[in-house]
């Protein structure tokens, strides 16, 4: 006997392979958009290429906080997001002497360390960091593992599974020549 359960997921299971090319995070774990949708694991790296960019991101574990990585044709230089984090291991005072306010962050990907500076973004909730991808750092991306986020005085933001990242990779290299 079929459940009529199964049923109702049907339609939904026969749209997620064939999201159209506006697929974008629409809520934590889901890719696509408000009329078909799929889950998505932390650390599945998704890609989105239209309008001369493009962005690989991902979640991270639990769903604790999302890393985009992105650039154009136009704007090779690339930048880096980090949203939906409201953990305590980022500075996000809206009060902070300096503004915007900055943070030194670490992505250690499986051992080999690469620093840089985020702004944050107190009406937007995010952390930006400008010409942040590097050859270097991309290519530890593709053939990594895991990635881990570290604040300034060294604590764990978050961690990274590196799952399907190569062709994130050469998505960047295609269209922005990183």
């Amino acid at each position: 006997m079929v459940r009529p359960a199964f049923l109702a997921l049907l339609p939904l299971l026969t749209l997620a392979p064939a999201l159209p090319a506006q697929a974008q995070w629409i809520a934590v774990g889901r890719w696509g958009n408000e009329t078909g949708f799929r889950y998505v694991q932390p650390g599945r790296w998704m890609v989105l290429e239209q309008g001369g960019r493009v962005e690989m991101s991902a979640e991270g574990d639990n769903h604790l906080g999302r890393l985009t990585l992105s650039c154009g044709a136009g704007d090779p230089r690339g930048r880096m997001m980090f949203d939906a984090y409201r953990g305590p291991g980022m500075a996000q005072s809206v009060l902070s002497p300096e503004q915007p306010g900055r943070e030194t962050v670490t992505l250690i990907v499986d051992g080999q360390p690469f620093t840089g500076t985020f702004e944050y973004r107190p009406n937007d909730r995010y952390w930006l960091a400008d010409s942040a991808l590097t050859p270097d750092f991309l290519d530890a991306l593709a053939g990594g593992v895991g990635m881990e986020m570290r604040d300034a005085s060294g604590e764990s933001v978050t961690r990274f599974r590196l799952t399907a990242t190569g062709a994130a990779r050469a998505a960047i290299a295609r269209l922005c020549g990183i």
